[in-house]
């Protein structure tokens, strides 16, 4: 299961996190506003490595991966998934882009 944390809530629930599922090493794209996180981050848990991965493109390889998950339905399962745009945000499916480039 995969959602959304919005960014001003990283700081009160990656502690928990990271006991939760054991979490040894976390994967951060590499955009404009990535360094203000990493430090946060950093700051938070300092021994916990971060790996930047090079995040160009990701939303566009994230559509696929929403729309698999989420199957249009009624009339828009007529129209060709290309002209469509997801009807919700997909960060999150745009993050298990960047982990599939940093296991590959």
């Amino acid at each position: 299961m995969h959602s959304i944390c919005p960014r001003q809530n990283v700081p009160a629930l990656l502690p928990a996190l990271i006991q939760e599922y054991t979490i040894t090493e976390i994967v951060l794209g590499n955009a404009t506003t990535s360094q203000p996180l990493h430090q946060e981050i950093h700051d938070i848990v300092p021994g916990l490595p971060i790996a930047m991965v090079d995040e160009t493109g990701s939303t566009l390889e994230a559509r696929p991966l929403y729309w698999q998950a989420n199957p249009p339905v009624g009339w828009r399962r007529l129209l060709p998934l290309s002209l469509q745009v997801p009807p919700a945000p997909i960060d999150d499916f745009a993050a298990v882009v960047l982990a599939r480039r940093y296991l590959s």
